[in-house]
């Protein structure tokens, strides 16, 4: 027996050493994480493990065109490019808030003039040092946010005033201690003016055409917890007025920017949601100014903090502009990328940083101030410390890819399949053009085609409803054939039942067998039976652990692509190994050494046995889930999930059963001794844990010795 165990070991190392070997899904092996390169251009992938925190390569939409400095083409030394506004004929108009100037150049980038101080009609000029935005609306009229004298100027082409300057209203919506700031302004077809105010976490505040005050837009607001909510409730009961008012609170982020797109929907960018990792920094406002663009858990920056000195940056998208078909850019201060989305809010392209004194090169940043389009969809980029304006042209990638994603939306799939095929030739890393094709096979009822492209763009929804139609055509197809089977099946185990009771025939003549095939219906008799007439096999034990760990492993690898976690593409045997066959006999130890010294009269063999033999539930659940999976829609889950739910607590049941009886210990005890081994269980892997990294420091302190040795 001792040989026979020994060679079992042996194999299942052997085993284990050339799974762990194999390569983790190819699903998505074309990747390429993105390097530490200024021109690179890259981008994420969303529900794909590999994008989720790790930006992969991408062909550039973009190229750089071209950096104007001011003493180049203006002539004269401007002193800050604070904001940047694009009219309809794109003349582009750079404010300069330090010494109260507007710069105008026309659609090529030639200087055509500059506004000073502004006139009104009895002669008056108005001075607008440090204001801090600028806005062209669609009939030509400049809207400046004279922000340290708390107004909003308004003049025409020629710096003429145009009637009188949009102060703090007067209304009773407006707190007292409200400070009006005018920091930024968006201007829609209609001539309403939306105007965010330094300091204000109560939303945009919104005038008529006619200068009228409307009230409040889109105020961002403090999400809630449960926690929060009840903390709240009990405040309620117990604060006095007094300690009320002077709690602290907790107030929304303050917008950072907004714009206004072809359809008069206001843009919003928050540059700061919470500290690490923002998400839902970019908002897409309704009318009533709630968030219509579903982005609340989308990240419109880096996935990950830029380390400095002794400190992070955290991500911080401080202003966005907005294409007339609804692509998003957006500019993050804290690492000077430009980064490029869809309306359905996936990242298309990421390029430029250099953010924080790195920005020396052409096409990256020191200190973004301002971003803005032209029709061409130029990007236009003011850099507030290197006093510049820097332009990025779209090249024909980028020109071809926004084409395919506005014909795809707009529903003629035929034309976009092609333009679709030449973006992957570009680009094989373009997730978007994966799910573009996913959607026109779909389309076009090609629902194999649909589904192939939609699995390796992380497509859920179009892969589900492509299932759908290919589940149904099979069912349609082969449903007498199925029905039939079925049938059969049943008739046939009618009958071999009748016939095995009739003539007393043994399935299982090994004992041990048939004690293992009562586990499940009469748990109590088995380990009765073990802990009495000492039954119950190690080696079955063992070849239930590895059918435990083997299940374990096809349940992550092959279960169906609508419940595969996308983790699985980085998976690691090694550490299912270690969730199974590692946690079995790390419990199998620990609650021997545990209850041992609680006179639990259990052996090491007998608690052996009774956890393998638990393990019988769980090995069945893994196995209908890998197939169940493969066979439903994620809308269906619900069913699959109660059962494997229901199979995890017959396991519990069964090695809660077999560890009463074994030690012969009441509920209470047995309970009190299994926090005990589970506490065994930790310190042992954090024992582990510290004798690993101990003996890598070894070797590395040989490995120095042995360099110092070699070389001096």
């Amino acid at each position: 027996m001792k040989n026979r165990i020994i060679r079992f070991i042996t194999v299942l190392l052997a085993l284990v050493i050339v799974v762990g070997t194999i390569p983790a899904s190819a699903t998505n092996g074309f990747i390429k994480e993105f390097g530490d390169i200024p021109y690179d251009t890259f981008t994420y992938w969303n529900g794909a493990n590999v994008g989720h925190d790790k930006p992969v390569r991408a062909t550039g939409m973009y190229n750089y065109y071209k950096t104007y400095f001011s003493e180049d083409v203006i002539g004269v030394d401007v002193n800050s490019f604070t904001d940047v506004s694009v009219d309809t004929n794109d003349m582009v108009y750079v404010l300069d808030g330090a010494t109260s100037r507007i710069h105008i150049f026309d659609k090529k980038y030639d200087y055509v003039k500059t506004i000073g101080e502004l006139v009104a009609e009895d002669g008056t000029s108005y001075n607008y040092a440090k204001a801090e935005s600028i806005v062209v609306s669609a009939d030509g009229i400049i809207y400046v946010c004279d922000t340290e004298n708390q107004r909003v100027l308004l003049a025409d082409f020629d710096g003429k005033l145009i009637g009188d300057p949009l102060l703090l209203p007067d209304s009773n919506l407006i707190p007292e201690d409200f400070k009006y700031r005018p920091m930024k302004i968006a201007v829609d077809s209609s001539n309403y003016i939306y105007v965010l105010s330094d300091g204000s976490y109560y939303g945009a505040i919104l005038y008529s055409p006619n200068g009228d005050f409307l009230g409040f837009f889109g105020a961002n607001t403090v999400p809630t917890t449960v926690v929060e909510f009840f903390k709240r409730i009990w405040e309620g009961l117990i604060m006095t007025d007094e300690r009320r008012a002077t709690a602290e609170r907790k107030l929304p982020f303050q917008f950072t920017d907004l714009y206004v797109d072809g359809q008069d929907f206001i843009y919003t960018a928050t540059g700061r949601t919470k500290k690490g990792i923002e998400k839902g920094q970019v908002k897409r406002l309704s009318p009533g100014g709630l968030n219509i663009l579903e982005s609340d858990s989308v990240s419109f920056s880096l996935h990950a903090s830029l380390p400095k000195r002794n400190d992070y940056r955290y991500p911080n998208v401080e202003g966005l502009a907005v294409s007339e078909d609804n692509y998003i850019y957006t500019y993050d201060n804290s690492s000077g990328y430009i980064s490029i989305f869809d309306n359905d809010c996936n990242m298309l392209n990421t390029f430029g940083g250099g953010s924080a004194g790195n920005g020396d090169q052409d096409g990256t940043f020191m200190m973004v101030s301002a971003i803005d389009l032209n029709s061409e969809k130029d990007i236009i980029v003011l850099d507030d410390t290197k006093k510049c304006m820097t332009v990025f042209k779209l090249n024909d990638h980028g020109r071809v890819l926004m084409e395919a994603g506005n014909l795809t939306r707009s529903g003629d799939y035929e034309a976009a399949l092609p333009l679709w095929q030449q973006v992957l030739k570009n680009d094989r890393n373009c997730q978007v053009a994966y799910s573009g094709i996913a959607r026109v096979y779909y389309a076009a009822g090609d629902y194999d085609k649909a589904m192939e492209y939609a699995k390796i763009g992380f497509d859920y929804h179009t892969y589900s409803l492509s299932f759908e139609f290919v589940r149904t055509s099979f069912i349609e197809e082969y449903i007498y054939v199925v029905a039939g089977v079925l049938l059969v099946l049943v008739v046939a185990i009618i009958l071999f039942v009748h016939f095995k009771r009739k003539k007393n025939i043994v399935i299982l003549k090994n004992q041990e067998l048939k004690l293992l095939s009562r586990v499940m219906l009469h748990p109590g008799e088995v380990f009765n039976e073990v802990k009495q007439k000492k039954r119950g096999s190690v080696l079955i034990g063992f070849i239930l652990i590895v059918i435990y760990y083997v299940t374990a492993t096809i349940m992550q690898t092959e279960s169906g692509f609508l419940f595969k976690s996308p983790n699985n593409t980085s998976f690691n045997s090694l550490l299912v190994l270690l969730q199974t066959v590692g946690v079995v006999l790390l419990w199998t130890i620990c609650n021997w050494g545990v209850c041992t010294l609680q006179e639990g009269k259990g052996k090491m063999r007998e608690i052996f046995v009774v956890t393998s033999y638990s393990l019988v539930p769980l090995i069945i659940s893994n196995i209908v889930y890998t197939i169940a999976s493969n066979a439903i829609l994620a809308s269906e889950a619900a069913f699959l999930n109660i059962f494997v739910t229901v199979m995890q607590l017959f396991t519990a049941y069964i090695l809660i059963m077999g560890t009463i009886i074994v030690h012969d210990y009441s509920f209470g005890k047995f309970v009190g001794t299994s926090i005990m081994s589970l506490l065994g269980i930790l310190i042992v892997v954090f024992l582990g844990i510290v004798i690993v990294i101990l003996v890598q420091q070894v070797f590395m302190f040989l490995g120095t010795i042995y360099r110092e040795f070699m070389y001096r």
